[in-house]
């Protein structure tokens, strides 16, 4: 059985190659990787929650330069309950919600699938209670 190391630090400061059983975690993003001899295994991702989308885009303003190193990072927007992941800057980057639209005035999801010459279809009807 071998020795068990931790070692800390940022996630820019991650070496290419990881060391076989080392894990690493990150003091500016709180992830935890872990080391097989040649790549890093993350092992986990938290999520960070803040109040209001308006402190999504004051975090990237923030971050500057370093924006990559949050590339798939996970944030709660407590007062909107939207969880968004921060997927880089550029055309497709940016924000995304990844949870299903928070409207609570939903009543009900259908979903139905079916699968027809190896195609599947999936639909999904919503029942909105204001209607």
């Amino acid at each position: 059985m071998a020795n068990v190391i931790f070692k800390r630090g940022l996630q820019k400061n991650l070496p290419a190659q990881a060391e076989d059983g080392v894990f690493y975690l990150t003091t500016d993003t709180n992830r935890l990787y872990v080391g097989d001899g040649t790549n890093k295994k993350l092992l986990n991702q938290t999520v960070q929650i803040v109040p209001s989308i308006s402190d999504l885009t004051s975090l990237t303003t923030t971050w500057g330069a370093d924006a990559s190193q949050h590339i798939n990072d996970f944030y709660y927007v407590s007062g909107l309950n939207i969880l968004a992941v921060y997927t880089g800057s550029g055309e497709d980057g940016g924000w995304k919600q990844i949870n299903p639209d928070h409207n609570t005035t939903i009543d009900s999801v259908d979903v139905s699938a079916s699968v027809a010459n190896e195609t599947a279809t999936v639909e999904v009807e919503l029942t909105d209670s204001n209607e």
